[in-house]
């Protein structure tokens, strides 16, 4: 997934095979993937990434997407300062979003659409 056209440069992919972008790498996942070098990505936060217990009930089918995507967003709340990084860095340089999910949907891209509706508030004064 890529953003762009006036909005954020936002783009997701997989850790294990990181898009061809000139943006910030980004690993969105609360455990480091096992087999990815540490050079793979530029910053690795836990905190940006869904809880595991919001995870777990998302991949188990106990929660749907909008549950899932929802109560991502109420967890990002509680990190002003973290979301907000990503939404400027996002907004001004761009941003790879990169985790080890194997289909999609995946945090990443979930994440991807958060930002993307936060740098278009931003923007518009909200």
């Amino acid at each position: 997934m890529t953003t762009d056209s006036d909005g954020p440069t936002i783009v997701t992919g997989s850790v294990f095979e990181p898009p061809d972008a000139p943006y910030f790498r980004y690993l969105v996942s609360r455990t480091w993937p096992a087999g990815v070098q540490r050079g793979a990505v530029d910053q690795w936060d836990r905190e940006l990434a869904p809880s595991l217990p919001l995870l777990e009930a998302w991949r188990a089918g106990e929660i749907d997407l909008p549950t899932f995507e929802a109560r991502y967003e109420a967890e990002l709340d509680e990190r002003p300062a973290l979301i907000g990084w990503a939404v400027r860095t996002a907004s001004v340089n761009g941003i790879v979003l990169v985790d080890d999910a194997e289909e999609e949907p995946a945090p990443r891209s979930v994440l991807a659409a958060i930002l993307t509706r936060r740098v278009e508030a931003a923007r518009n004064g909200g």
